[in-house]
């Protein structure tokens, strides 16, 4: 036990010193009031030397008994605050000792969620913070099974004695979902039981609860997108361990749990788009470039925006020459104001095709038939179309005549 010398000066000494006045000043006025008229009333009852000196020894005897018990009365009522004082600031240190795991845990935690991107990795390394650092005789984390509507668990650390291995906890109302973790989950709220022998939440798994020791336990929803989806659950050896500040601290690592699977979410659904994305993209590549003809896309000014191999191969330009070049650049000078004049026909009345050849770079004529569709695309009015080689008809067609 501490000394008075080392208690802490805002318990010690003001109430204690005045308390050390008042037990002298009482035992000093006792003690005078009694010799003066103890010795006055043996003169006035007491006749013979004799009888005055029997009756003084007696007279010492009762004067020990009387201040005995005046002093163990005082130094009572003067120790009674010191060791009052003192069990506060056992408390008080003890409660400081509780929020500083608490705190060492939560930073510990928040580090965790900075490093970790996996949803089990990240439970596991907050119920082994929660142990280690936190104070806890164990922790777990149970995700729901919207098929059992069972509470399974996907992290634990502390569990010694495989508690959980055969725990049943559901998250509906039956007699399994009406503890703690149940009740926390139903009622988007946490569960906190300060005294497992009392709490009749608790009377499905008292037994085993109290053979493992755990006296105290929290549960505190985990939300995803605000959407309750799992439990933190936690123990401790000891009753009332759960105060207004431990509660909030526990909170707090929930609410930060849940946000960071709100951002693992985003991520996975980031991830997915884009993968849907490239799926799409690649998908529309292929399509295009397995079409039999050339495929083109340019908007109102004649800027190409997309194009297939096929117009590669068949105009022998290269993708970087296309992407400067005009539509009306691949036909010759004869054919050009007819085919300028479909294209506005398109732009106009939604849709057109023409029969012409295409100029390619090494000066050869192709016959093609074309078409054109008008459409928007990034606010923008464009053209998209496809043309098929006509050279087999047309050979035919000589062949005939």
């Amino acid at each position: 036990m501490k000394s008075v010398e080392s208690l802490p000066a805002r318990i010690v000494p003001r109430g204690f010193i005045s308390r050390a006045w008042w037990i002298t000043g009482i035992y000093a006025l006792v003690a005078i009031l009694w010799i003066y008229f103890s010795d006055r009333a043996l003169l006035l009852f007491l006749e013979s030397p004799e009888q005055v000196a029997e009756w003084s020894t007696k007279k010492g005897f009762i004067f020990v008994a009387v201040t005995a018990t005046i002093l163990f009365i005082a130094t009572r009522w003067a120790f009674g605050a010191l060791e009052k004082g003192f069990t506060s600031l056992q408390a008080h240190e003890k409660e400081v000792e509780r929020l500083n795991r608490l705190y060492s845990a939560l930073n510990e935690i928040n580090h965790s969620i900075a490093r970790t991107s996996q949803r089990d990795e990240l439970f596991e390394k907050i119920c082994h913070n929660l142990v280690e650092h936190g104070g806890f005789r164990m922790a777990w984390v149970g995700w729901s099974n919207p098929a059992t509507h069972q509470l399974v668990p996907v992290a634990s650390h502390g569990d010694s004695t495989d508690y959980l291995k055969d725990i049943v906890i559901t998250t509906d109302d039956r007699p399994e979902g009406r503890g703690p973790s149940g009740q926390a989950f139903r009622q988007n709220r946490p569960h906190i039981s300060n005294d497992v022998s009392k709490d009749h939440a608790l009377d499905h798994w008292r037994k085993q609860l109290l053979r493992q020791g755990f006296k105290s336990l929290g549960a505190f929803p985990i939300r995803i997108k605000h959407v309750v989806r799992g439990m933190l659950n936690v123990y401790a050896m000891e009753k009332d361990f759960f105060q207004e500040k431990e509660v909030d601290l526990l909170m707090n690592a929930a609410s930060e749990i849940s946000f960071a699977l709100d951002n693992f979410e985003r991520e996975a659904e980031r991830i997915r788009a884009r993968a849907s994305a490239s799926n799409e993209r690649a998908f529309s590549e292929t399509l295009l470039e397995s079409l039999p003809g050339v495929l083109y896309f340019y908007n109102e000014r004649g800027k190409f925006l997309r194009w297939n191999r096929n117009f590669v191969n068949v105009s022998g330009y290269s993708d970087e020459e296309i992407a400067a070049m005009h539509p009306l650049d691949f036909f010759a000078h004869d054919n050009k104001q007819f085919v300028k004049s479909r294209i506005e026909e398109t732009f106009t009345a939604g849709e057109s095709s023409v029969e012409a050849p295409v100029l390619t770079k090494s000066g050869t004529q192709i016959p093609y038939f074309f078409t054109g569709r008008r459409i928007q695309y990034s606010g923008e009015t464009c053209l998209v179309g496809v043309g098929i080689d006509l050279s087999e008809r047309v050979q035919a067609e000589l062949a005939l005549r």
